[in-house]
């Protein structure tokens, strides 16, 4: 007897001891950071996609992912016709474990991501997409990384050749920091028009550091917070190749330390006037959790026939279809910020558009 009393003290012991690691028992913390951000959505019915030149005080931000180098993607076009002041790369810009008709290969070797590169350089919609010269930002997801939910532990001359091969597509500077340090993740600036406003986009790189229980890893995480800490951006974007804030496990960042800690942070830094975008899914969708939102976009090129999942946190209903994402900011000089966001699919048409009202 006890034997077994010791042995369940134990057992108690290390229950608590794991669940204080995982940020679920955190009193102080939780007290600490509590939101003062209230806001709400309202359904936008008639969204005008045509642009008035002439306001310099509106910014389009534009996004996607899963994006398969054997398709054509049409819908580029369609991203072109919006004229967006910035495109970001989501991640899954390409498959490197999949052949031509979607069969895998079993071992993706550094010569196979070359050579699934060199397919992607030559896509005729890509190479015409490039000469519109619309700002382009990027991040990787699993597939362009090295293959589905692949983390940390991959053999590090596959990581080597993924990251050379990543960078120099998007056109990364060789002096580029990226290019020296672990990890792709960065911020990048984007100044209105009128050069009186910004929003500031954090490009996390959630598969380098990947656990089982922490997406971004000590360095990242620092990196955030203080690059969190200096911004003076109007508005904040950080974006994640896969969703932050869905419910269902998948592959998002439920499930992890990560989407405890990422929310806790931004509340203690008061950074409530943040927009979480995502891809992955193969559909689209909007989340709400917390006073925050993720603005999922996806796919590009291989959407899916339905929804994987049904979420509580869904605000309005998942996209299926190639489509991609949007952000419209009306900058206002007294703060009040109008912000819609939402979806265009492949024959132009606008999703689940939305604003946001009081975010600050």
């Amino acid at each position: 007897m006890y034997m077994n009393n010791n042995y369940l003290i134990l057992v108690i012991i290390i229950i608590i001891l794991i669940c204080i690691y995982c940020g679920y028992i955190n009193s102080k913390s939780e007290n600490k950071c509590t939101s003062d951000n209230t806001y709400y959505l309202r359904l936008v019915k008639d969204f005008n996609l045509e642009r008035n030149y002439c306001d310099k005080n509106v910014t389009r931000i534009a996004f996607g992912s899963c994006n398969f180098q054997y398709i054509e993607p049409t819908i580029l076009k369609y991203i072109v016709a919006f004229d967006p002041d910035l495109w970001i790369w989501l991640g899954d810009l390409l498959y490197l474990d999949k052949k031509y008709n979607n069969d895998n290969i079993e071992n993706v070797t550094p010569q196979i991501i070359w050579q699934q590169y060199a397919i992607l350089k030559n896509n005729q919609f890509l190479k015409e997409f490039k000469m519109y010269k619309i700002p382009i930002i990027c991040i990787w997801d699993d597939y362009d990384y090295y293959r589905d939910n692949a983390g940390y532990d991959i053999d590090e001359s596959i990581y080597r050749m993924s990251k050379s091969c990543f960078l120099n597509f998007m056109g990364v500077k060789p002096n580029d920091i990226r290019y020296k340090r672990r990890g792709i993740y960065t911020t990048y600036t984007l100044k209105s028009k009128c050069k009186k406003y910004s929003a500031k986009i954090f490009l996390l790189d959630v598969r380098t550091f990947r656990t089982r229980m922490d997406i971004l890893g000590r360095d990242q995480w620092n990196w955030l917070a203080d690059e969190l800490k200096k911004s003076c951006a109007d508005i904040n974007i950080i974006a994640s190749g896969s969703q932050i804030l869905a419910s269902k496990r998948g592959s998002s960042w439920n499930g992890t330390v990560s989407r405890h800690k990422i929310i806790n942070m931004l509340k203690c830094i008061k950074k409530y006037n943040t927009i979480f975008i995502s891809g992955d899914m193969h559909y689209s969708s909007i989340f709400s959790y917390d006073n925050f939102i993720d603005v999922s976009a996806s796919s590009l090129s291989a959407p899916l026939k339905k929804p994987k999942y049904k979420d509580p946190g869904l605000v309005g209903y998942n996209l299926v279809s190639h489509n991609f994402g949007f952000i419209q900011i009306e900058w206002s000089e007294d703060g009040k910020h109008k912000i819609l966001t939402g979806f265009i699919d492949d024959k132009n048409k606008p999703h689940n558009v939305i604003q946001l009202i009081g975010y600050k």
